[in-house]
């Protein structure tokens, strides 16, 4: 398992800093500094200028839920060390050729 360590600080609100683990389906890992009153979405920014992933191409996975761009750590319960799962995919839809022999 490849592991990449990132500080990027927490968002400044005041809250301690926690480390938490994302780790994507490859197995690779990143460990992330954030505070329990980032948003969801704040992570995904985090982990997308280290891995230049679109926020809108990742679902992060925490206890088998997927985890709302609105909502902050604290609300979903992520503690100091915790692993989330990310599942990032490309939302690029390639239409079937409907048309019939030319």
């Amino acid at each position: 398992m490849r592991e990449l360590v990132v500080r990027l600080g927490p968002s400044g609100r005041g809250a301690a800093a926690m480390r938490i683990f994302v780790v994507t389906l490859t197995d690779r890992s990143c460990t992330l500094e954030v505070s329990g009153s980032d948003t969801i979405r704040e992570v995904k920014t985090k982990f997308g200028q280290i891995d230049s992933i679109p926020v809108d191409q990742q679902m992060l996975i925490f206890q088998g839920r997927e985890l709302e761009d609105s909502r902050t750590v604290s609300e979903c319960h992520i503690k100091h060390e915790s692993i989330i799962h990310l599942v990032f995919f490309d939302i690029r839809v390639s239409w079937p050729h409907r048309g019939g022999p030319d």
